[in-house]
């Protein structure tokens, strides 16, 4: 996007010159999230322009920076794309080349920096990405899917969520709101982690079909009305 109203375009652009903390890298799979032509259409913030977007998706390093030791080139890895600033006082943390602030929600000097620093993302051939937020994936260059390991970063989000619920093996889990990315990714976990059963609570009932054929676990619960 070359101005909040001018929409997703494709365009060629340079290839991202590498930055001290950072890594390059070649994209593999990107992860689209649902809401994006909301977030296009500018329902859910704004971000600095121009930019390429894309938070989040699976690249393989190409070069990294001579202060980055956590992933090395050839790494095939999962990018986050959420940065923390790392003070233990006062965290503050974005969603890089997307919209979205941590902590309380609300804008900083700091997480204004942090998006206009790391400003581009992943949807694009060649990427630079910070090396917070990268996660080297041993053994992922011969995944034959990478666009499935894309969704990892939402599989994390889910993760915490089921251990801050404190589920354990057995358990009985509902989780409401299942037809969603992150819904989904959450029934997913529940499920890896020895529930019971998972009460899967949502409107749209093709994926309420989808998640129920996945394992005889899954107790599709649809609602309707207001």
């Amino acid at each position: 996007m070359t101005t909040p109203q001018s929409g997703l375009h494709l365009a060629e652009l340079p290839d991202p010159l590498l930055r001290g903390g950072g890594a390059t890298l070649d994209v593999l799979a990107a992860q689209v999230p649902a809401y994006t032509g909301a977030l296009v259409a500018g329902g859910r913030g704004g971000f600095p322009t121009p930019i390429v977007l894309g938070p989040c998706g699976i690249g393989r390093v190409t070069a990294t920076a001579d202060d980055v030791f956590g992933v090395r080139p050839g790494d095939v890895v999962v990018a986050c794309g959420l940065f923390r600033s790392g003070r233990v006082s006062r965290p503050e943390e974005a969603l890089l080349a997307w919209t979205g602030i941590g902590g309380d929600g609300r804008a900083t000097p700091t997480t204004e920096r942090i998006r206009e620093v790391w400003r581009d993302g992943l949807y694009a051939e060649r990427a630079v990405q910070p090396e917070r937020t990268l996660v080297a994936l041993p053994g992922a260059d011969a995944y034959p899917a990478p666009e499935r390991l894309a969704f990892l970063p939402w599989l994390g989000v889910a993760a915490e969520a089921i251990d801050r619920a404190g589920v354990r093996a057995g358990h009985v889990v509902a989780v409401v709101g299942a037809t969603g990315q992150l819904g989904a990714a959450a029934v997913l976990v529940a499920l890896a982690r020895g529930a019971a059963a998972v009460v899967a609570v949502g409107r749209h009932r093709g994926s309420l079909d989808a998640l129920a054929g996945l394992d005889p676990r899954v107790v599709p619960v649809p609602l309707s009305g207001d």
